[in-house]
């Protein structure tokens, strides 16, 4: 008799949310409010750089030539040992070629079971790109793949994230419509990182470094 009922609640649970997945969701009456604050393209580096200060991130505004020497500056200061690049993105073989003298570069392998150890014991910093930034926010927007797996983001205790300026946006908003969100669907997979991270689950006081990276530096290429 119990499995019955069990059975009954959830096909009535499941009927709800096949209806509720074919119903069009109106946007229309918080459209103005989530388009959010306009910025011109100098004023949007700008706001985006302090939005992420403001969130406990060290932020690197440089000119698109001088990135690499400005990382590699970077993970000398911080004794970085051992760093993650990915190894066939333009951003991981140009790190490749700087830092190969003074610190040890490792590629994501194929079996994560067999690199887990390393990844969490031995690795001190990953190096990432970063798709998009939303300069009200201040929040950097990855898309993790094959290269760039997600757990590059999460584990090791530095990241360091390269964004250009060109890619920085007014609003999440903006972000949907210049990626087409409505029309072609979100992303499967997508990182919003704001800052370092962080947990409020002790006597909700908010505490950075509490786990996964503990420091964010993000390089803004101009």
């Amino acid at each position: 008799m119990q499995e019955v009922k069990e059975q009954t609640a959830r096909n009535r649970i499941l009927s709800r949310l096949r209806r509720s997945a074919n119903e069009p969701i109106a946007f229309e009456e918080s459209y103005e409010r989530m388009q959010g604050v306009e910025w011109n393209d100098a004023d949007r580096v700008t706001e985006f750089c302090l939005q992420l200060e403001k969130s406990h991130a060290e932020v690197h505004r440089v000119p698109a030539n001088d990135w690499v020497a400005t990382v590699k500056k970077i993970l000398v200061e911080k004794q970085v040992r051992s760093a993650l690049l990915p190894p066939g993105t333009p951003l991981g073989i140009e790190l490749k070629n700087a830092l190969v003298a003074d610190i040890s570069i490792v590629h994501y392998p194929d079996s994560y079971a067999e690199f887990k150890p390393q990844l969490f014991d031995d690795i001190n910093a990953a190096v990432t790109g970063a798709r998009w930034g939303i300069a009200e926010t201040g929040t950097l927007v990855l898309w993790p793949d094959a290269e760039e797996p997600r757990t590059m983001s999460l584990v090791p205790p530095l990241h360091v994230v390269v964004l250009d300026a060109k890619q920085i946006v007014n609003t999440l908003f903006s972000l949907m419509t210049d990626e087409k969100w409505a029309e072609q669907g979100m992303p499967s997979n997508a990182l919003l990182i704001s800052g370092p991270s962080k947990t409020a689950d002790i006597q909700q006081t908010l505490a950075y470094g509490a786990h996964g990276p503990c420091e964010l530096v993000a390089i803004v290429r101009e």
